[in-house]
């Protein structure tokens, strides 16, 4: 019925969405979610940029995948040279 539609609208929109909290191994999550393995370099580049990413996400109130999306960041980190020689 309506009214029991228009209830469940009303209690959704009283939540308050709040982003994930960081933490120095969130960024695994997304890793094995994608069944990704890097070597420890890129691991350590993947881990920077997804720190990066979310203190602009959060400093900008924008959408992480917005900042630069997980597949961009990917990139860039298996993209990078694994020595400095």
């Amino acid at each position: 019925e309506i009214k029991a539609v228009l209830d469940q609208s009303r209690d959704l929109c009283l939540k308050k969405y709040e982003k994930p909290r960081y933490t120095e191994t969130s960024y695994q999550i997304v890793l094995s979610r994608r069944n990704q393995v890097l070597s420890p370099l890129h691991e350590r580049i993947f881990a920077q940029l997804f720190k990066w990413r979310d203190s602009i996400a959060r400093k900008e109130d924008e959408s992480t995948g917005y900042v630069l999306p997980t597949d961009a960041m990917l990139q860039l980190a298996t993209k990078a040279p694994s020595n400095m020689a």
